[in-house]
């Protein structure tokens, strides 16, 4: 039986190390600042109308919603669109990868 008083490893990838970092008061991640401050920015510039500003809040909150349960979520998104995952045709055959065989008529 172990002993009570006896102190475990503690592994600090095993959150610290994996998670980007976030801006605690908006808890979005640090990368975020670009989509949510800067088409606010640019509208502000090429309308003239600094209501264009009342945006940073939906955005922030969108921002917010897409990391409300994990924050690398929009990263790997982003890596499955650019590496073509999200167009496969998952229709025809049911998966995620691609069938190495081919599909076969059942046909008689």
């Amino acid at each position: 039986m172990p002993h009570r008083g006896e102190d475990v490893p503690w592994d600090v990838l095993s959150v610290g190390a994996t998670r980007p970092a976030v801006i605690r008061t908006f808890g979005v991640p640090f990368w975020f600042i670009l989509p949510i401050m800067v088409p606010p920015l640019l509208l502000m510039t090429v309308t003239g109308n600094p209501f264009w500003m009342g945006l940073i809040l939906p955005l922030t909150a969108l921002g917010r919603l897409l990391v409300a349960r994990d924050h690398n979520r929009p990263r790997v998104l982003l890596l499955a669109l650019t590496s073509g995952a999200m167009f496969g045709d998952r229709a025809r055959w049911g998966g995620v990868t691609t069938d190495p065989l081919g599909t076969r008529s059942h046909a008689l």
